[in-house]
């Protein structure tokens, strides 16, 4: 799993960021399964600037970090 820190760069478009609201685009239902019930297949929206898919929505973004302060189960 990716730092919240390389999450945010990669989600952000890394060094080829169009400063979009979404992570690749700022029209949230070309880049991202919301608002509805239904799923959609894998990198069925257009990715964001480095060709990541699935960026935005469908999932909680997880995250592994080891620096953060969270609690330990």
């Amino acid at each position: 799993m990716p730092t919240e820190t390389e999450w945010m760069f990669a989600a952000a478009g890394g060094t080829k960021t169009n400063n979009y609201i979404y992570s690749g685009g700022d029209d949230v239902s070309s880049v991202s399964n919301c608002n509805t019930t239904a799923s959609h297949p894998v990198g069925s929206k257009y990715p964001n600037e480095l060709g990541i898919h699935d960026m935005s929505g469908n999932v909680s973004e997880w995250c592994w970090d080891i620096y953060g302060g969270y609690p330990r189960p």
